[in-house]
């Protein structure tokens, strides 16, 4: 009796895991209906120039925010 319950519970989870993962595919498809018609394709290859003046930033702000993220890293975190 146990034992088919579980097997049940197991059908129905896989089912359930299913349906979710079916859903998560149908809004991935709308999204990527939504990606192409605003064109983000172009505008991606349009900042593409600009992609060095953007790591360029990032490394700045990096020794910038060090000050500030070295204390922060030494302190204990959730889960760790």
């Amino acid at each position: 009796q146990r034992r088919r319950l579980t097997a049940w519970r197991l059908i129905a989870l896989n089912c359930a895991v299913l349906a979710l993962n079916g859903l998560i595919a149908v809004r991935g498809v709308a999204l990527w209906a939504l990606l192409q018609r605003l064109r983000v394709e172009e505008w991606i290859h349009r900042a593409r120039p600009h992609v060095g003046t953007t790591l360029q930033a990032m490394r700045v702000l990096n020794w910038v925010t060090l000050p500030v993220r070295w204390p922060l890293a030494r302190l204990p975190r959730p889960g760790r």
